[in-house]
């Protein structure tokens, strides 16, 4: 018998919660999140990056500007259901199991970690963003010819999204100005770099239809890239202290696992026991910390090739989920495999975008502890202290009860 137990998402594992982006607006306007997600579908030649987060504002109007390496199409930015991103979530959380001898008990336990990949900004007033004036103000005061284009505009559910052309970061973020964005001059010098390198900025602003904190619809956004990167150094300007990235790639199966290439990997303790008489979740969140360090580190919780799952955490991850996620539309016959990571940095000392490599073989993964039972530590290893002997201990199977206890 298999018994799965789902936890609530989101409110398991304390973190710091902060966002690596920021929240700005005119005088009095707070913009906050407390948990986001993002999804990356990488196809040959193409990324989907999917992104979700609550928000608790006293801005009715706001908007992410997010940094892409080409001009997506009409139809490439949309929102979507919020459905596949609770499915992925839930077959790649870390889980707690029990072994009740001849059968065992697989607990879904998914720790919670804010991500974003995006920046936030409060909008001026109520009003629509504006298409470029032709002339702005340079920072000397003269006018100078503006150089920022509206690439392309499109409206998909709540989001108004505008792809935005710029040479010169001055002229992008007058134009941000202009148009009701309130922008610190110190993400001039990131700006100017993503335009150095040939990127555009898609803005997406959302209108709240009340202040009360919600969870936005997931924005999905599609783009023709030549690497598997997610940008990073525009969000880690804002924030303040150690700030956690909870990530999900979906590639195709022969690609092999997914890690990153230009920050170093991290690894903790798991296929063990949790300590007799300590909670998974707080036993989970002591794990992680102990396992990260000062310096910006990832580990990777979870590598799959979805149709099955050993023990399954949630839903099986179905083709139509991927395909609804960005992954390859239309071929539903593609084998794919998840990899869920999880990094975390100091902004500070952020200088690049996450850059990624797929390793060619793929080698199963996922973080699975173990439930305590005395009669088998001398088969399994008691998490942190190693294969104890209890005399007299035997392996007696649990009985079965209603819902779930977190051990």
């Amino acid at each position: 018998m298999l018994l799965l137990c789902p936890f609530m998402l989101y409110a398991l594992i304390p973190t710091a919660h902060a966002l690596p982006g920021w929240f700005a607006g005119g005088p009095g306007a707070t913009l906050s999140s407390s948990a986001a997600h993002v999804v990356i579908a990488r196809s040959p030649g193409f990324t989907t990056l999917t992104l979700a987060q609550d928000v608790s504002s006293n801005r009715r109007d706001f908007a992410m500007i997010v940094p892409v390496p080409s001009i997506p199409l009409e139809g490439d930015v949309r929102e979507v259901s919020p459905d596949s991103l609770r499915t992925i979530d839930a077959y790649t959380a870390p889980r707690l199991v029990s072994y009740p001898c001849d059968a065992y008990v697989g607990q879904v336990v998914p720790p919670a970690g804010p991500l974003m990949a995006y920046t936030m900004l409060a909008c001026e007033g109520d009003q629509s963003p504006r298409v470029a004036p032709d002339s702005g103000i340079g920072d000397d005061g003269v006018m100078v010819e503006e150089t920022v284009t509206v690439a392309a505009s499109y409206q998909t559910g709540v989001y108004t999204v505008q792809v935005l052309d710029a040479a010169e970061a001055g002229h992008l973020l007058a134009w941000l100005a202009d148009n009701g964005y309130d922008v610190p001059d110190a993400a001039a010098e990131i700006i100017q770099a993503y335009l150095d390198e040939g990127n555009y900025f898609v803005a997406a602003k959302v209108r709240l239809p009340n202040l009360d904190p919600v969870w936005l619809a997931p924005l999905q956004i599609t783009y023709a890239a030549d690497t598997l990167t997610l940008p990073l150094r525009l969000g880690a300007l804002a924030g303040r202290g150690q700030q956690e990235l909870l990530m999900y790639i979906v590639t195709r199966a022969e690609w092999g696992g997914v890690g990153i290439a230009n920050y170093p990997e991290t690894t903790f303790e798991d296929e063990c026991l949790v300590p007799e008489g300590q909670n998974f979740v707080d036993f989970y969140a002591s794990s992680l910390k102990g396992g990260f360090g000062a310096r910006p580190a990832w580990v990777r919780e979870c590598a799959w090739a979805a149709g099955n799952c050993d023990p399954c955490a949630g839903a099986e991850l179905g083709p139509r989920t991927v395909e609804d996620l960005g992954f390859e539309p239309g071929r539903l016959g593609s084998e794919f495999a998840v990899t869920r990571l999880r990094m975390r940095y100091d902004p500070a000392v952020i200088a690049e975008d996450l850059e990624f490599y797929v390793g060619g073989v793929f080698q199963p993964e996922q973080a699975r502890f173990i439930r305590y039972h005395a009669g088998l530590t001398s088969t399994f290893p008691t998490c942190g202290i190693g294969y104890e002997s209890v005399p007299g201990a035997e392996c007696v199977p649990y009985g079965y009860e209603s819902g779930c206890s977190d051990g």
